[in-house]
């Protein structure tokens, strides 16, 4: 019994600090087709363990518009343009980013 208590503490604990954002299908759901003159950014974060327990922030050009839980997805519409996309979360080696210009 001495053992199994601290494991099962250690389990709950482990278990509570996961976070998770909404799924796929829920925000596909409610997204709707995109504005005609804006271009969609879709931002997919696959389930992983490592850095599970943090939010990875996303920003366009250095300015954060969201975050996206573990397993979880979301979208941005923004005018067409040259961007720099980047994604960082606690517990990663560093921020990525990535230029892309953006058509409507």
């Amino acid at each position: 019994m001495s053992r199994t208590l601290p494991l099962l503490l250690t389990l709950a604990l482990l278990t509570g600090c996961a976070v998770t954002g909404p799924s796929y299908e829920e925000k596909q759901a409610e997204a709707g087709p995109a504005p005609e003159n804006l271009a969609r950014l879709y931002f997919f974060r696959e389930s992983r363990f490592m850095s599970a327990g943090s939010d990875a922030s996303i920003t366009l050009n250095d300015n954060k518009i969201g975050e996206c839980g573990n397993g979880s997805y979301f979208y941005s519409d923004v005018a067409p343009g040259s961007y720099q996309l980047g994604a960082d979360s606690w517990g990663t080696a560093g921020e990525f980013k990535v230029s892309k210009e953006l058509k409507a």
